[in-house]
């Protein structure tokens, strides 16, 4: 792949720890999580109640959780480096957008990008309506709407009904890397075993890439030191 191909193209991304990265790489496939194991305490308890007063279990539903370029790029967000991806240890796999939601299945899938409201409330109440009924028309309520706190996150969001995992076809365009336990931090890391390792199983049209901060600036590099800063 190309730089110019890299900043045109549409991309989402996934973060992750560096041994999860090497298994969704083996596997071509991202697993749904479930909703019960989110970060957010408001979508880890998710009261839905019927008309009954009965609360409605969404554990059969799944979830992968992406990121979108947005007010930074979706790449240059360190909290989510820190959080999810090994305090700078892991990976960030960049996924060309739409032939990785090219892959969702209608029949149990459905994606979105996540609003941001400060006034979401994480109790529902389906007034009277078939549960089933209710769950299929307020899916942006339910499932792509959380508190103004997470916006940082600029979240992207496919869920799955009953479902596993998604496989993600060709649609893998790069795995972005910042620190390795063998390379000094600062250094290039594609000599790095863990550099290494991802080339043996990742797509031979996907690249790998650094990211680092420079004078303040987030900055992706390759293997030749060239510059693929999507701002640049």
């Amino acid at each position: 792949m190309d730089k110019q191909t890299f900043i045109e193209t549409p991309k989402l991304y996934h973060y992750t720890t560096f041994d999860s990265a090497e298994k969704i790489l083996t596997s071509n496939s991202l697993k749904f999580s479930k909703l019960s194991n989110m970060n957010d305490i408001n979508e880890s308890y998710r009261p839905v109640i019927d008309s009954l007063g009965i609360e409605i279990s969404l554990e059969w539903i799944g979830q992968i959780s992406l990121t979108q370029d947005g007010y930074r790029k979706g790449y240059a967000i360190p909290s989510l480096w820190g959080h999810y991806a090994q305090k700078g240890n892991g990976a960030c796999l960049v996924f060309n957008k739409e032939k990785l939601l090219g892959q969702v299945d209608d029949a149990f899938e459905y994606y979105d990008y996540i609003r941001y409201d400060d006034a979401y409330d994480n109790t529902i109440f389906t007034n009277g309506e078939y549960s089933g009924d209710y769950i299929s028309k307020h899916r942006a309520e339910l499932f792509f709407t959380k508190k103004a706190d997470w916006a940082y996150e600029q979240e992207y969001r496919i869920m799955g009904e009953g479902r596993d995992f998604i496989n993600f076809g060709d649609s893998l365009m790069a795995v972005i890397l910042c620190f390795t336990d063998d390379i000094e931090k600062g250094k290039p890391i594609f000599n790095s075993v863990n550099a290494q390792s991802i080339k043996r199983i990742m797509p031979n049209d996907a690249t790998i890439l650094q990211f680092s901060y420079a004078f303040g600036n987030p900055k992706l590099t390759n293997e030749n030191e060239n510059n693929w800063s999507i701002n640049n």
